[in-house]
């Protein structure tokens, strides 16, 4: 049978990718009162005694980094935070590419601002922070969040 560039390999393996990290996560908490939630805000949510950390993973194992790739993740979770910038989330991205990891320039004000949150999406230009209510302040407050 043809392939038609419907294949779902690489969707496949982007599963089985989240479930061993979701499987390492298990074996790592450090407290029997610790626990896990599959597929709940984001891939893997992990509450412990002070915390509660979101985890979201992505496998691009044939692709090259670019920003774009991890872009639409960080603003899901930028959308979280501005619902809940009370409770003190924490939010952690993991993912894995084929090449071209170091021209990711780590996560900044700027980066937020310029690469995450000002986008277009239907041909309508979108500045995120601005639809959020979000100021310079509550951005760093997220990255401070954002692993």
């Amino acid at each position: 049978m043809a392939n038609n560039g419907r294949s779902a390999e690489k969707t496949i393996k982007g599963y089985y990718y989240q479930f061993d990290y979701s499987i390492i996560k298990v074996l790592e908490l450090p407290d029997d009162n610790d626990t896990i939630c599959i597929e709940g805000v984001e891939d893997v949510d992990i509450t412990d005694e002070s915390n509660v950390i979101f985890h979201q993973c992505k496998c691009y194992e044939s692709s090259e980094y670019v920003h774009s790739k991890i872009t639409p993740a960080i603003r899901q979770m930028l959308c979280h935070y501005a619902q809940n910038k009370s409770k003190g989330f924490h939010y952690h991205l993991y993912g894995t590419f084929q090449s071209g990891q170091e021209k990711f320039p780590g996560v900044s004000l700027s980066f937020i601002k310029n690469n995450v949150c000002t986008y277009t999406k239907n041909k309508a230009p979108h500045v995120l922070y601005d639809e959020l209510s979000l100021n310079d302040s509550d951005l760093n407050d997220f990255i401070s969040h954002l692993t």
